[in-house]
């Protein structure tokens, strides 16, 4: 029996429900940073709605000053979020024959967790539209909610580590990584990409240990998947 569009959407909405509660906090933090740095409602949505990127969100903000230094913040987001070019070719194979509403909208707002979910449904079955749209539109209108509220309600926590509000984003990833692990093959990846962000990190500055880390995984997967496939 043929699932219906409902039923599709429903499905993408069930599938992102644990990882939308779970960027609650994080973006009740992005939220409570901007109040910090004097951004109101408007401009935190707009950061939000425009951005919609958690880790670049969170850099550029912690990079906020008077003045603001646009170009440094420009140049440092990019550079965090150049992960999601790996990510999209990744995904490209896979939403190619969507319409084109959905296919676009996935484009421009999918998010790691979003991501991570629609990479896993492909391997049971194609994406669909309904699917698709299920997945992003409630996470996407989650982190607007909460990111907005963080503004109003931030200042009542004075120190988000305090409560471990600093962990989220780490928190985050991990489960998105377990929902990867396939066994002993799935390591090696992980491995380079661990031990790749620890030595770029620790050797030159700035944040391409997140661009390099991710490569290093990806290129690793790549030659294993050739092996495999001779």
């Amino acid at each position: 029996m043929m699932a219906t569009h409902q039923d599709s959407f429903l499905r993408g909405m069930l599938d992102i429900l644990p990882l939308t509660i779970g960027a609650v906090p994080f973006a009740l933090m992005v939220g409570t940073l901007a109040g910090q740095a004097g951004l109101g409602h408007v401009e935190m949505l707009m950061m939000s709605a425009f951005v919609f990127a958690g880790a670049s969100q969170f850099t550029a903000l912690e990079m906020w000053a008077t003045p603001v230094p646009v170009m440094a913040i420009i140049l440092t987001t990019a550079m965090v979020n150049l992960r999601h070019v790996m990510m999209g070719a990744a995904l490209a194979p896979h939403i190619i024959n969507l319409p084109a509403f959905p296919r676009t909208l996935f484009t421009l707002i999918f998010a790691d967790e979003t991501w991570a979910i629609a990479i896993r449904r492909t391997a049971e079955r194609p994406l669909t539209s309904s699917y698709v749209l299920g997945l992003i539109g409630p996470f996407y209108v989650n982190w607007l909610l909460f990111s907005g509220l963080g503004v109003t309600f931030g200042h009542l926590v004075t120190d988000p580590e305090k409560y471990g509000f600093d962990f989220v984003f780490t928190a985050v990833f991990i489960t998105i990584i377990i929902g990867f692990w396939k066994g002993a093959r799935s390591a090696p990846p992980l491995l380079a990409s661990v031990v790749t962000s620890l030595l770029v990190h620790a050797t030159i500055p700035g944040v391409w240990y997140i661009f390099l880390g991710g490569l290093a995984g990806v290129i690793t997967g790549a030659l294993l998947y050739k092996e495999e496939r001779k």
